[in-house]
């Protein structure tokens, strides 16, 4: 059971807030919208083949299995009548940075194995600069870059404390800052 509890969160949710946070960062304002933007999808399928690659590592999943798994999602994403507001999908970002929430857990599980992370690390750089006025954590995760330096918000709100892995994020958090 633990196995398919894994599989949902590491590709159903962490690839659906992906398309949330990377559409909002394109200004789109569903997810139908954004997966209609190149960009956003190459940003979807590399995440879910960083996640892919660890459930078929640390699960041992038949890669065919879990790669008609994968498209199954991205078509559901694409759906205009099954669409998600963006603001929906992303809300409660420090919630997902969590260590053991969607992006965060399986980057840490891939680094541990020497497997990428790349595209989750970039993701997490954009989930960072996720603005949205109306949800409170969103309010809360902005007071917070305020008020301290980012490092120290990084550790905080992912729980690491591996110095080159807060540097990557950190990286990824100035990478996708909003210039105005």
């Amino acid at each position: 059971m633990i196995t398919n509890i894994e599989r949902k969160l590491f590709s159903v949710n962490t690839g659906h807030a992906t398309v949330a946070y990377t559409g909002a960062l394109q200004g789109y304002e569903t997810i139908d919208q954004a997966m209609n933007d190149h960009l956003v999808v190459i940003q979807l399928k590399s995440v879910l083949e960083e996640t892919g690659n660890l459930l078929i590592h640390k699960l041992k999943f038949d890669s065919e299995t879990h790669e008609a798994y994968i498209t199954k999602i991205i078509n559901r994403f694409k759906n205009k009548h099954i669409s998600d507001a963006i603001t929906r999908v992303a809300r409660t970002p420090i919630r997902k940075l969590g260590n053991q929430e969607r992006f965060v857990r399986p980057a840490l599980e891939l680094t541990e194995r020497h497997l990428s992370a790349a595209h989750l690390f970039e993701t997490i750089g954009i989930v960072f600069n996720y603005d949205d006025p109306n949800d409170e954590q969103s309010r809360q995760l902005h007071q917070l870059l305020v008020e301290k330096e980012l490092p120290e918000v990084i550790t905080e709100v992912t729980g690491i404390t591996d110095k080159d892995l807060v540097e990557v994020i950190d990286k990824n958090v100035k990478k996708y800052a909003f210039r105005a």
